[in-house]
């Protein structure tokens, strides 16, 4: 199913024209069969796409009630929420998805400044918390931190230091991995692995990227696992990862599951996120289902 986001870039009028198309053959589909949760889950899509949030946020509540213990279909519920303002009920669905994120951005500059982005002479300290859950359902599934660096505009990364929890459909093993992709280069680095082994009442694993210092680009990798909110040993990986590398800024960064992201910080969200999700720069997007 095609990723559902909350678009920033404006569509072109062929691309409206099409989402048009689309959504009036799905909803000629669901109207036919209301509980067929293929064509929801992409009306649902294609809706978000569209700018009309409301209307994917109706599908999306739709498929909770259809899929009750489905965690995407409360996770996408959580974005369409956030999408339409009711922030506290995007966090309680937050929570029936068990995703259980908290993203934590620290720096050495005003927080109220963010719009100036962060630079290379900042220190920087990302950390995200999330719930030991299983990972299943779909394509060596992950939730990760990362910074990326892009030149500007819509023009890409060139670079993109990644922390994740990531676990191998064929092999079954779940392990925490320190990578760097470098897309000018073409070349994607594992810096660091090592498996997912929680000490027993481990509930929680926190991961961290850290440039301590502005004398280097030296980006520490480190996880961690919490029991009850108390936060044990830190494992921190040996080689570090290397950003700023031709760009003077960075962009902090989610990733859950299927490569959807969420910029951190953005500035025209940042203080209206903080006081509702509380999850530094949320934007929501929505994450694709398998659909045969």
């Amino acid at each position: 199913m095609p990723k559902k986001v909350a678009s920033r870039k404006h569509l072109t009028r062929q691309e409206k024209r099409d989402l048009d198309i689309e959504i009036g053959f799905l909803e000629g589909i669901v109207h036919r069969d209301p509980g067929y949760v293929d064509a929801l889950q992409l009306l649902g899509d294609d809706y978000t796409k569209r700018g009309k949030y409301l209307s994917g946020l109706n599908i999306d509540q739709k498929l909770s009630g259809l899929r009750p213990r489905d965690p995407l279909v409360f996770y996408n519920l959580a974005c369409s929420l956030c999408l339409t303002r009711n922030f506290e009920e995007a966090a309680n669905a937050l929570e029936q998805a068990r995703i259980g994120v908290r993203v934590r951005l620290n720096t050495n500059i005003d927080p109220l400044d963010l719009a100036a982005g962060l630079k290379s002479d900042d220190t920087l300290s990302l950390t995200g918390i999330f719930r030991l859950s299983p990972l299943t359902g779909i394509l060596n599934p992950q939730y990760a931190i990362r910074f990326a660096d892009t030149p500007g505009g819509d023009v890409g990364n060139h670079q993109l230091l990644q922390l994740q929890v990531r676990t191998d459909t064929t092999t079954g093993l779940t392990t925490v991995r320190y990578l760097l992709q470098d897309f000018d280069a073409n070349t994607i680095s594992v810096l660091g692995e090592a498996p997912v082994a929680p000490p027993a009442g481990a509930d929680e694993i926190l991961l961290n990227i850290s440039r301590p210092s502005t004398a280097n680009n030296n980006f520490v990798g480190s996880f961690a696992y919490l029991t009850g909110g108390i936060t044990g040993p830190t494992t921190a990986f040996a080689q570090t990862g290397q950003m700023f590398q031709g760009e003077n800024f960075v962009r902090a960064e989610f990733n859950i599951s299927d490569g959807v992201l969420a910029a951190v910080p953005e500035p025209e969200s940042y203080a209206m996120l903080l006081a509702g999700l509380g999850l530094l720069g949320f934007v929501a997007r929505r994450r694709k289902h398998d659909i045969a």
